[in-house]
């Protein structure tokens, strides 16, 4: 690993690239009336990915339930929207950037994944555009006050036995460490349809994740009977996490950018996940 910093790529774009907007926006995020219930060990979210006028609002139902934890790594999956390649990247650097501040990567669970499975390797390749992740670390840095080291891990193409190596790799390595650690999937749901197509869509997408139906989710997917684009970090998450010792899994918040801009001719679904156990 090199002691390169990723720059925030889609500050201005995805999300205010001004410091005082960007707080000022995650703010109006995390606004609401209700009160987090009580869980077990949270193990991993789910969380939207799109520009944060859009999704953030669904992202800041999960990202509010980490507020005052001790949670001291987080590992963030990501969809490659702009590269193809085979596996994941590990991005090849020291800390990734945001207008808040920047995140150092953790070298040594790094080095400990990269080195646990052939499915991982480390890279610049995925991460140079990529908005999935980037967009999940202003949350971050807000509920956890910046006191939080990252892998960035960017997936590309991958089938089942791929996906189950590196969940697998993601267990062990989780398990070995005394700190707690967080898991993210990064995915917005269907793309493009008018809001009750979505919405049908969106629903089974859910459903899969509400029961931790893996190989179910992955068919669905390839057919076409549902859509998230970030469906292979998705897989790859909730196999980590039931091998963890995962039981529940509670949808959030759900809703599209129709719900947000008023045009429901052709939305994008979010959804946010917590997954939990003992």
């Amino acid at each position: 690993m090199s002691t390169k910093i990723r720059p925030a790529a889609v500050a201005g774009t995805f999300y205010p690239a001004d410091r005082s907007e960007l707080e000022s926006l995650l703010g109006s995020c995390f606004e609401t009336d209700s009160v987090p219930k009580s869980r077990g060990k949270i193990f991993a979210l789910v969380s939207p990915h799109a520009g944060i006028i859009y999704s953030g609002k669904v992202a800041g139902e999960g990202y509010r339930l980490l507020k005052n934890m001790n949670i001291n790594n987080v590992i963030i999956l990501a969809p490659s929207h702009y590269e193809y390649f085979e596996g994941g990247t590990v991005y090849d650097g020291s800390a990734y950037s945001t207008p808040l501040g920047d995140i150092t990567i953790n070298s040594e669970l790094s080095s400990e994944l990269v080195a646990a499975t052939e499915q991982l390797n480390y890279s610049s390749v995925g991460h140079g555009r990529e908005h999935s992740l980037e967009v999940q670390l202003p949350f971050l840095q807000t509920v956890l006050n910046n006191d939080f080291e990252i892998v960035p891990i960017v997936i590309g193409d991958i089938d089942m036995a791929k996906a189950s190596d590196i969940a697998s790799a993601l267990s062990d390595s989780v398990n070995s460490l005394d700190s707690d650690v967080l898991i993210i999937a990064s995915t917005d749901l269907s793309h493009f349809h008018k809001q009750d197509e979505a919405n049908l869509l969106d629903k089974r997408t859910a459903g899969f994740i509400e029961n931790l139906s893996i190989s179910e989710l992955y068919t669905a997917c390839k057919s076409g009977e549902c859509e998230a684009c970030g469906v292979n970090p998705l897989l790859i998450v909730m196999e980590a996490a039931k091998l963890q010792g995962a039981l529940d899994v509670e949808i959030l918040k759900y809703a599209t950018s129709g719900d947000v801009v008023g045009d429901y001719s052709s939305v994008v679904g979010y959804l946010s996940a917590v997954i939990t156990g003992r």
